[in-house]
């Protein structure tokens, strides 16, 4: 997560527009990340007759990791011109990209047979709470290297945090070997691959989980890298101010990661992941239109005078990294108990292909919406005089298809053993009395799992609650 924080996200977004980059280059450079998806397909072809995966996905993962020293040599070469920097950048992520998709599929097999399936949201939501604090604290430290040296030494301020990022990254695939690996079930069926695929694509299950998935992914490319863009340059945000805004959103993930996990094993990923993809965009679009030029006084030592957009976005960031972070932990609880063992990895690596497509034409579309609206302003105002910009229109569209498409089409999946609904969760959950609510989180978290650990008791937290 330290590499994440040092290397993705607002470091390589700002590192595109310091070099002059369009709102189109700047979409390519994360599209370019979901495209290289199809990689996964023929790894996992030839991943799932390995004996061992630890070595496979060892090599190629640290190979991965040691392209992202690229964005440091490109500074350092002289005589090339800022436009060819960005198109060379945009190569070697993309080849960056497609080296790591080969490795993750089998680090997502790994990861599935090693993780028991009765405990996997409570495991992965904790660890998405250890991993968030890292990345909070690397993602301070970025924005502060990189604002020490801004203005002139703009360049090297890039180097030094592109170049932390890299060892970091390397250092991580060498701790990670040492994770134990659970023997491998080979397949060695030799039924055609495309007679398999048909097999898997004619689970409904799979294809609604693939294509919900898949156009949530295409909604966050849509407004991913435009937001801190949007603040750069309309607002002036420095690198620090763009940092923390970075860090509310996984202090928030932080935060939640241990109760959503929970929550997904007593009510189900199907439910908590269709509700969220309707929370997390609509509370976020909202917000943002209350981000208008100026500052407001916080009532903290006598009053302290902060730009109002930061006021806004960093208590709005903290709600919507807990709520996007639990559909991400809905994906990763569904892929892995609706894969079997056999043939997991061909299902795995069709899975993220897939989706992977579907998402790469996110940040495309963002990015031309961008420049376009920005040849073409539309002088229209919105709250208090702001003007309608790019960034709102992404936010509109991003909310329309994640809340009513995304969120349907998660609700098609059938989760064994959850038969919570979505609508009766939601009711369920409702505002009223607050001794109530706590009333019925309690049944949530510690009645329903009481009931499932008594002896010989089938009854699932789901069923148990509707008694």
């Amino acid at each position: 997560m330290g590499w994440v924080a040092a290397a993705l996200g607002v470091p390589i977004t700002m590192l595109l527009l310091h070099l002059g980059a369009t709102g189109v280059q700047i979409g390519l450079v994360v599209a370019v990340q979901q495209l290289a998806v199809v990689a996964q397909f023929p790894a996992s072809l030839f991943a799932e007759r390995l004996h061992r995966r630890r070595a496979f996905w060892g090599v190629f993962a640290l190979v991965h990791r040691l392209l992202w020293f690229a964005p440091c040599i490109l500074l350092l070469v002289p005589g090339l011109s800022n436009p060819a920097k960005v198109w060379t950048l945009i190569g070697a992520v993309g080849l960056s990209a497609f080296i790591a998709h080969i490795s993750s599929v089998v680090w997502f097999s790994w990861m599935a047979d090693l993780v028991p399936k009765r405990i996997s949201g409570r495991f992965w939501g904790t660890r998405q709470s250890v991993t968030m604090a890292t990345f909070v604290v690397f993602c301070w430290l970025a924005g502060r290297l990189l604002d020490h040296y801004s203005g002139e030494r703009a360049n090297l301020g890039f180097i030094l945090t592109f170049a932390i990022a890299a060892v970091l990254g390397m250092a991580d695939i060498l701790i990670h070997l040492a994770v134990a690996e659970p023997p491998h079930e080979r397949t060695l069926d030799d039924t055609p691959v495309l007679k398999r695929l048909n097999r898997a694509w004619s689970n409904p299950d799979f294809r609604w989980l693939t294509l919900a998935m898949g156009l949530w992914m295409f909604t966050l490319g849509l407004v991913g890298s435009f937001g801190v863009v949007y603040l750069r340059q309309d607002f002036h945000a420095t690198y620090t101010q763009l940092a923390w805004l970075a860090m509310a959103g996984p202090v928030g993930a932080l935060v939640a990661g241990w109760p959503l996990g929970l929550m997904i094993d007593r009510v189900g990923a199907r439910t908590v992941g269709s509700l969220m993809m309707v929370l997390g965009p609509v509370v976020g679009a909202t917000c943002w239109l209350f981000v208008t030029p100026g500052e407001v006084t916080l009532p903290l030592r006598g009053g302290i005078d902060v730009p109002r957009f930061m006021a806004v976005l960093l208590p709005t960031n903290l709600v919507c990294g807990g709520l996007y972070s639990a559909v991400g932990l809905c994906q990763v609880h569904l892929v892995n108990t609706l894969t079997g063992r056999q043939g997991r990895m061909l299902l795995l690596g069709t899975y993220w292909s897939v989706s992977g497509l579907m998402a790469s034409a996110g940040p495309v579309v963002g990015g031309w919406v961008m420049d376009w609206v920005v040849a073409h302003p539309l002088r229209l105002d919105l709250y208090r005089g702001l003007p309608l910009s790019y960034f709102h229109i992404l936010l509109s569209v991003q909310t329309a298809l994640a809340a009513i498409v995304a969120s349907s089409l998660l609700r098609r999946v059938h989760e064994r053993g959850t038969g919570f609904p979505a609508g009766l969760f939601a009711a369920f959950l409702r505002l009223g009395n607050p001794l109530r609510l706590l009333g019925m989180l309690y049944n949530v978290f510690v009645v329903s799992r009481d009931a499932e650990d008594e002896p010989g008791n089938d009854t699932h937290g789901p069923t148990r609650l509707v008694d």
